[in-house]
């Protein structure tokens, strides 16, 4: 503990460690890897834990600690052992997300680092007070641990997207963007509104349910990232001493069997393994069914807005089938709470041409919304594609999601 003004509050307080990432990252790291660290920066030095500044007061501390260990229950651990990841989630999700994006501006602007002053101001209202933000484009992408099993665009991307903490302010094309990258989970927000660059990946600070198809529409970005894996591995391995790159070794070799299949083990193993394909960019334009997950690329496919797809029995036939939920009491709950969930989905839908049955709509319309969605890269947003429910009486939804719920 030492003396100072909180960043936080702004009262003059004995201010506490502060992790940026928070320390049940770098906790599930040395369980499924080994008892130290390297920075990039400096990966001759061995460390046991994450940056920690000294940021906070206590009390502003354990402000964060209450949705860092809803995250830690309800998302990190159930993603990470492979259990159902798309879940229902509330207003936790949202203030976890903003708590770690803003603590790294606030460290850019410590280091005197670009850190968006305004971005920071309207986070840092909102963390004190839960007041409306500006500033409320945020993202959580899951990220597959299934990189490498017959090729990779680089020789690190396992390491990297499997394990890696990094944090950084990046802008490419027409998007600002500040992100924080922790084992298989990607937290981002846009800083300059919103690009419709990402799919299902979009959090509501009230809550709500993370879809199950999840992609980036800008390859620009895709490539970002997979070139970041790279460089960063570069820079380690052009720093390291051979005396450390000895210790590392003789660590493995302690308990190789131990080594090779732990999570760090086998992400290195398939960094090696893999047959490396550099990443070309695809001139069309790719993209996943909204229904199925099947993948397309123009011109393939039709855009329908959120009041076409939820007006569809058999959609909601598939849905529930998909989702496990029946028609007793409990599950006709479930029904309709996602009904609700769904009908305030504020993006337009991507249907591709096996699943556009399910809906009744005019076809040639929706093809030619489609074409414009291309035409756009992806950003068009045809009028009605957001919150169904401004378009109706509170009456009338509440007849047509009990009809829709009942479906069998």
């Amino acid at each position: 503990m030492k003396n100072g003004v909180c960043n936080l509050c702004d009262n003059t307080r004995e201010l506490a460690e502060s992790h940026i990432i928070p320390k049940f990252v770098f906790k599930w790291m040395k369980e499924t890897g080994g008892k130290y660290f390297r920075t990039p920066l400096n990966p001759n030095k061995r460390i046991q834990d994450g940056v920690k500044k000294h940021l906070l007061c206590n009390d502003c501390e354990q402000r964060f600690s209450k949705s860092e260990k809803w995250f830690a229950n309800n998302i990190f651990y159930p993603h990470l052992n492979k259990q159902e990841k798309f879940i229902k989630y509330d207003e936790n999700l949202g203030r976890f997300i903003i708590s770690v994006l803003w603590r790294y501006l606030l460290v850019s602007k410590i280091d005197g680092e670009c850190f968006h002053e305004d971005v920071f101001n309207d986070w840092k209202l909102y963390l004190q007070h839960d007041s409306k933000l500006k500033y409320d484009k945020i993202h959580l992408m899951f990220l597959p641990d299934n990189w490498g099993v017959k090729e990779q665009p680089n020789s690190f991307v396992n390491r990297y997207f499997n394990r890696m903490a990094d944090m950084n302010i990046i802008e490419i094309d027409n998007a600002k963007i500040v992100y924080a990258k922790f084992s298989r989970f990607i937290v981002l927000a846009e800083l300059n509104g919103s690009n419709n660059y990402f799919r299902g990946t979009t959090i509501s600070l009230q809550g709500g349910r993370i879809p199950y198809a999840q992609f980036i529409a800008n390859q620009h970005i895709s490539f970002y990232f997979v070139n970041r894996a790279e460089q960063i591995y570069n820079h380690s391995f052009s720093r390291i001493s051979k005396q450390e790159t000895d210790k590392i070794a003789n660590e493995i070799l302690k308990n190789q069997e131990t080594f090779w299949n732990s999570d760090l083990g086998i992400a290195v193993s398939k960094d090696l393994k893999s047959e490396i394909k550099p990443f070309i960019f695809n001139k069309k334009l790719s993209y996943v069914c909204d229904c199925c997950l099947k993948s397309m690329e123009d011109p393939e496919g039709h855009l329908l807005r959120t009041y076409e797809i939820i007006q569809s029995e058999d959609y909601w036939r598939f849905v529930f089938e998909l989702n496990g939920f029946g028609t007793n009491k409990e599950d006709l709950e479930k029904r309709l709470n996602y009904f609700k969930e769904i009908s305030s989905y504020q993006s337009p839908w991507v249907i591709c041409d096996d699943c556009i049955p399910k809906f009744r709509t005019d076809r040639e319309y929706n093809k030619t919304l489609m074409n414009e969605w291309i035409t756009q890269n992806g950003v068009f947003s045809p009028p009605k594609s957001d919150d169904f429910r401004k378009y109706l009486s509170k009456e009338i939804f509440n007849k047509l999601a009990l009809i829709i719920v009942s479906v069998k």
